[in-house]
């Protein structure tokens, strides 16, 4: 039996590697694809919680959004965000904020701007 230890909860199991090799390279091995009903009670349990597993990953992996959506959203914030930051200084000036006051804070946000597209350049691939 190529079982060295039998595993638990948090006791991983032990095999040793050259008896499951020549299990698994032997002329008698065959795989079996088996249905589960043909299985041994605790094999047929093993292979059920296995298959709620997988299915819990399938389900998963389906709810993932693909980089590209995810690149496309980003970039649309980005330019909203900063087509409602350009012309600040105007606005302010024109509400009678001091041109330098209004420049420093029109310089501020596009730094704050450059920050956001820095950390999501770190992020994302390809932005």
């Amino acid at each position: 039996m190529p079982i060295l230890h039998k595993g638990s909860r948090g006791r991983p199991w032990t095999f040793d590697a050259l008896e499951v090799t020549r299990w698994r390279f032997s002329p008698t091995f065959t795989f079996s694809n088996s249905e589960p009903g043909s299985l041994p009670p605790a094999q047929r349990k093993s292979w059920f919680e296995s298959e709620v597993i997988r299915r819990n990953l399938l389900a998963r992996d389906t709810e993932l959004i693909p980089i590209d959506e995810i690149h496309a959203m980003m970039t649309t914030a980005v330019s909203t965000i900063a087509d409602a930051l350009n012309g600040f200084r105007g606005k302010l000036t024109a509400a009678g904020v001091p041109d330098e006051a209004a420049w420093l804070t029109e310089t501020e946000l596009q730094e704050a701007l450059s920050g956001i597209e820095s950390r999501l350049a770190e992020h994302l691939p390809h932005y």
